[in-house]
This record gives structure tokens, C-alpha cells and sequence, in this order.
């Protein structure tokens, strides 16, 4: 089971530059979906697609 604050390996494909990589879980949403967090240089981009300047769900 995956809780916040874990790392976890990000196998999507909506950030191409981060498949593969290891991010921290922010919050675990409902049906096993979670944010993740991003490296600061990057929260710019989830403002722009999401509206949530500190992570991704995926």
C-alpha cells in the first residue's frame, strides 16, 4: 500500500521528462490515484495544465 510521504517510480506519460523517475507521494486520492510531488524548478508547468502548483495526479 502506498502512503504519503512514500517515493514512488512515475510510469506516466504525461510528464515525459519525469517517466521513470522517483517522486514523493504528496496525497493519496481515491481508486489508487495520488499526487506527486515535482522539483520546484518544475511546478510552473502544473499551474499552466492543472491548476495545482505542487504536484500531478496520475
Amino acid at each position: 500500500m502506498i502512503n504519503q510521504g512514500d517515493k514512488v517510480k512515475y510510469i506516466g506519460t504525461a510528464l515525459p521528462k519525469y517517466t521513470g523517475k522517483i517522486l514523493k507521494v504528496k496525497k493519496c486520492l481515491v481508486n489508487d490515484n495520488f499526487i506527486l510531488s515535482l522539483p520546484d524548478d518544475d511546478k510552473h508547468i502544473l499551474e499552466l495544465k492543472w491548476g495545482d502548483r505542487d504536484g500531478t495526479i496520475c
